[in-house]
């Protein structure tokens, strides 16, 4: 039997993630934190990138911050600045610029980077539980037959498959962080695409090469302290796309694996991932897999809502499978069921 999991926002949110809807509130509370004020000025990124960031939008919006409880949708921010970066003449709108599209990718990845520590230092009995889940998953099944698709930037899988001593398969070479090392995929591979990225991953304009740490690299390349080893360059991106209404998955191995996966499995568990409308593309290519795949899978809703509600969520992919079942509970209760049974 070939397992495809698709993990999306709720795999990441009860482990410390923000959702899409309050990135800008846990940003607010993060960046005044004890945790990062107790750094130095200088190495206070996310609340230096949090001050730009607020400083560009009340220029943008007029009325911004008479209501202190509303923040616009990151995503569909994030979205409208791009596309007015991308108009004939220039942006329509005041304050539209570049620095605020470099501020709002530089508050995200600086956000979700601090929260990357949160399972593993303060709730250490989280990332247990979720390595057990991984565990569980890899231990009933052949490990090429386990697939994963993970929309999520955080490093808990990657996490969890080390502490496994099991390699992420990205569909790419990659080097270690640390030694450049190039890392030999085995039997105890397990196949990983990551469409939007991952804070793990890291790529050197000099020397192209793709490195990879079992921790966040973000903190390190703001910090200048990152360098690749391969060949000494000082490494100033990091392998993430923020979530954009417009993005496409223009890497073409990514499409033929995605693609592969889905085609191929007799099984598809979706976690917490409601294809949501900046993601129209992977539903464009889920949707065509699927119409391509001799297997008839069976599909698995994991999200929170009653039967009514995720019926109604995902109805779409009765047009491709006559063999659905959800499980309404969150993540982390379906979690806890799989590591008892």
């Amino acid at each position: 039997m070939n397992k495809t999991f698709i993990l999306g926002a709720e795999s990441s949110v009860e482990f410390g993630y923000p959702l899409g809807n309050n990135i800008f509130s846990v940003a607010k509370e993060k960046a005044y934190s004890r945790q990062e004020l107790a750094k130095s000025k200088k190495a206070q990124h996310l609340r230096i990138s949090f001050e730009e960031v607020e400083k560009g939008l009340k220029t943008v919006f007029q009325n911004f911050h008479e209501d202190h409880n509303w923040w616009p949708n990151y995503e569909e921010l994030y979205t409208f600045v791009e596309r007015e970066l991308v108009v004939p003449g220039g942006p329509r709108v005041t304050g539209i610029n570049e620095d605020l599209r470099n501020n709002l990718r530089d508050m995200l990845f600086q956000l979700i980077a601090l929260c990357g520590s949160t399972p593993f230092i303060e709730k250490s009995e989280l990332s247990d539980i979720y390595k057990e889940f991984i565990e569980k998953i890899i231990d009933n099944n052949e490990n090429r037959n386990v697939k994963f698709i993970n929309f999520n930037y955080d490093i808990l899988l990657p996490y969890a498959l080390k502490e496994l001593r099991c390699m992420p398969d990205y569909g790419f070479e990659y080097h270690d962080m640390e030694s450049g090392e190039f890392l030999e995929f085995n039997d105890k591979s397990v196949d990983l695409v990551i469409p939007h990225g991952a804070l793990n991953i890291a790529e050197c304009e000099k020397c192209d090469k793709k490195l990879y740490s079992s921790d966040t690299v973000i903190s390190r390349i703001k910090n200048e302290r990152a360098f690749c080893p391969i060949c000494q360059h000082s490494l100033v991106e990091s392998h993430l796309a923020p979530p954009n209404y417009n993005k496409y998955i223009n890497n073409n191995k990514y499409v033929e694996r995605i693609i592969s996966f889905l085609s191929n499995s007799t099984e598809i568990i979706i976690i917490g991932y409601s294809f949501p409308s900046y993601d129209y593309y992977f539903k464009y290519l889920f949707l065509i897999a699927l119409a391509n795949n001799p297997y008839k899978p069976r599909i698995e809703i994991v999200d929170l809502g009653s039967q009514k509600q995720l019926e109604e969520r995902y109805g779409f992919l009765k047009a491709v499978s006559d063999n659905l079942s959800y499980f309404g509970d969150g993540f982390m209760n379906y979690i806890k069921l799989k590591v008892q049974l």
